[in-house]
């Protein structure tokens, strides 16, 4: 990596494309050229891009012998703080040797000269990785004015943003009910499509007004911006112990980060939960009602009255994918003609409607979340196990029903479902790529040193810009 940077360096392209293509020229013919390094601090951050692909106590020890070689080379802080740092205030003091050590690298005029765009100069990427691990920490520590200070800072140097600053800071205002700060920082990322912002307007605007139409305007927007937030926010999913890696617009792991980011400032904000779970319910009946006008009208009460026992079910226990799917299965058997949920309990029906839906989707894997027994399915519509298993038999036949069924497949499960991306090319069957992730690769995973709190957890979001330095 640092041979790629030096020979980008040695000249001046007029874009990133022309620097590709001098870089794939020098591929092309041969291996790209070695360079030996020019100082102590480029041979210290060649160790650091080594322990990068290292794997456990090397990783270590190559960041403590590029200190050895260099005491100004800042990721080596940014590792140790990661990785081998016993208490939040020892990380939190290697990251301050790390801006330490960044500032003395680049010298006081880079800070003038490259702001505006200051990650794009690569030599700056340590200090700014530091800085961000330095702000994480103090927000740990609950100093929260500090770390909001760091991070406007950094948004100076570097409005682009590479790191996702802006995120976190989102959180930090709300959490501390900088209103002003709040507006003036959506304000500056208007086009900004991510769910942490949509969430993020959403629950300024409650705080602003209250429950108002514009402010359930904003949270139907959220919602459809990334409908997994939700359940993490509410608590009915459990946030992991650690954010994902990568993320894509509209996927669950963006929905486990933004939330993360924000469960505190939404359960700081009095009402606001309960704003969001009575919204839920609100999109939930709007859901059936659309649902029901598909019904014929004399088997309407038996279409309201399956749906408030699927309903109930799926959110004490399941979700709300899981209410929509069944839902939509209730309305097509009562479509049928004749119509089979005219005979028997409604119960009985509901559950088999539920079990099906669960049989496409795994519900009853333990590997999968969420995750119930047929047993306790049944239980919960207080019906037989047995009965259960030949009305869902019966319904799964009805339906061509089967596992990895797409029609009844849960939208969250759809991309890593293993028939989603396969096309036909001239009758060939071919995998399709798929969408591109936000960009920004990870180094490879590491534990963390801190406490496992959520403002611990989101430290990891910085690693999603500790990948290729080209980036």
């Amino acid at each position: 990596m640092a041979d790629i940077a030096g020979i980008l360096n040695e000249q001046e392209f007029d874009s990133i494309e022309e620097a590709n293509t001098h870089l794939r020229a020098l591929r092309a013919a041969g291996e790209l050229p070695r360079r030996r390094p020019a100082s102590p601090l480029e041979r210290a951050q060649d160790l650091i891009y080594d322990a990068w692909e290292a794997e456990g106590a090397e990783r270590v020890e190559l960041a403590r012998r590029a200190l050895q070689i260099s005491p100004d080379c800042a990721d080596a802080f940014v590792l140790l703080a990661d990785e081998a740092a016993r208490s939040l205030q020892e990380a939190l003091e290697l990251n301050r040797q790390g801006v330490a050590a960044g500032e003395r690298a680049l010298g006081p005029k880079a800070f003038e000269a490259y702001k505006g765009e200051f990650w794009g100069v690569l030599e700056t990427r340590p200090y700014m990785r530091a800085r961000f691990g330095l702000a994480q920490c103090l927000r740990e520590a609950e100093q929260r004015r500090e770390a909001i200070d760091h991070y406007w800072d950094m948004l100076r140097l570097n409005p682009g943003d590479n790191q996702g600053v802006r995120y976190v800071l989102l959180a930090c205002l709300l959490e501390v009910g900088h209103q002003a700060d709040v507006k003036d920082l959506l304000d500056r990322y208007a086009d900004d499509i991510a769910a942490s912002w949509a969430y993020g307007r959403a629950l300024f605007a409650f705080r602003e007004h209250g429950d108002t139409s514009s402010a359930r305007a904003l949270l139907v927007k959220a919602k459809q911006a990334n409908a997994h937030v939700p359940a993490y926010l509410l608590g009915t999913k459990r946030l992991p112990s650690s954010l994902p890696d990568h993320i894509g617009i509209g996927d669950e792991p963006e929905g486990i980060a933004c939330a993360a980011e924000q469960i505190l400032a939404w359960s700081k904000t009095p009402n606001a939960l309960a704003w969001l779970e009575r919204s839920l319910g609100e999109s939930g009946a709007a859901a059936a009602a659309d649902e029901r006008q598909t019904v014929p009208h004399a088997l309407r009460p038996h279409f309201d009255a399956l749906v408030r026992l699927t309903d109930a079910v799926c959110q004490e226990r399941l979700n709300e994918e899981y209410a929509q799917l069944c839902r939509r299965l209730a309305a097509a058997l009562c479509r049928k003609r004749p119509s089979p949920v005219i005979r028997g309990r409604p119960e009985i029906w509901a559950c088999a409607i539920t079990y099906a839906v669960g049989s496409v989707n795994f519900l009853f894997d333990r590997a999968e979340e969420p995750h119930l027994t047929a047993a306790e399915l049944c239980a919960l519509f207080e019906v037989s196990p047995r009965t259960v298993a030949a009305k869902a038999s019966e319904v799964r036949r009805m339906f061509r029903m089967g596992p990895f069924d797409l029609d009844w497949c849960l939208p969250s499960k759809l991309d890593e479902h293993p028939l989603t991306w396969l096309i036909s090319v001239d009758g060939i069957i071919v995998d399709a790529p798929r969408p591109a992730r936000r960009p920004g690769a990870s180094a490879p995973p590491r534990p963390d040193p801190v406490p496992a709190r959520i403002a611990a957890r989101l430290i990891q979001r910085r690693r999603r810009s500790e990948g290729p330095e080209a980036q």
